[in-house]
């Protein structure tokens, strides 16, 4: 049996997770319809082929925004105690 790796080309789930923001369920199921037949086109075997080739799933948020985000967390969890009775 061929092994994923040896039929799926590395950028093509790259873009799907990073670029098209796919999720790794629905790249699995991509790969099945483009490779009907061909067992180990599953969740499993997608997620050690991205571990195996170094593809992760892009932050989408910026620093500047998460920074942002986190102040506002700190300051509304901050003034939520100051206003306990």
């Amino acid at each position: 049996m061929a092994e994923m790796r040896d039929i799926v080309d590395v950028e093509f789930v790259r873009t799907l997770l990073q670029e098209e923001n796919r999720t790794l369920e629905e790249v699995a199921v991509i790969l099945q319809q483009r490779f009907p037949g061909i067992r180990g086109y599953n969740l499993r075997s997608l997620k050690r082929f991205c571990q195996e080739n170094n593809i992760r799933k892009r932050n989408n948020v910026s620093d500047v925004d998460l920074d942002a985000a986190v102040t506002n967390a700190i300051g509304e969890v901050s003034h939520a105690r100051c206003s306990i009775p």
